[in-house]
């Protein structure tokens, strides 16, 4: 179904964290999983473009690659988004768009095993998406 995404759409999308949420017996408890220096990094996607069937409005839309997760954030949830920092040579390798073979990228879909990358349990706030500001991110 992604083949020609993969082919030929494929991009990055900059990110500073994501959140997960653990399952727990109170409810979720959500994550926010980040560098411990806060630096930005980048997730490996594909994007595509399509017509608003009741407007014909051309949209573009991306979807984020996930995998298995890194083995000291298992704990949390069974998936994490594909991870590359942003001044890494991979990155290089995913956009290159003149070569469309899948099979030489697929072992950039790998999970971010560094510690550097830290899970951080915040407020139920995060769970609103009206909620928004450094709130999201305060650890509780």
């Amino acid at each position: 179904m992604f083949k020609k995404s993969f082919q030929r759409r494929r991009c990055v999308t900059w990110a500073s964290g994501y959140y997960e949420w653990q399952a727990a017996s109170s409810g979720k408890q959500p994550y926010y999983i980040h560098f411990h220096d806060h630096r930005p990094f980048f997730f490996y996607g594909l994007w595509q473009s399509w017509n608003d069937p009741k407007t014909e409005e051309s949209k573009a839309t991306f979807a984020t690659l996930t995998t298995a997760p890194a083995e000291h954030l298992a704990f949390i949830h069974d998936r994490m988004p594909c991870i590359v920092e942003v001044d890494h040579t991979d990155v290089d390798r995913w956009l290159n768009h003149q070569d469309d073979d899948f099979e030489a990228r697929h072992d950039l879909l790998r999970p971010y095993e560094s510690h550097d990358l830290v899970a951080t349990p915040v407020s139920t706030y995060v769970n609103s998406v009206r909620n928004r500001g450094p709130k999201c991110i305060e650890p509780v």
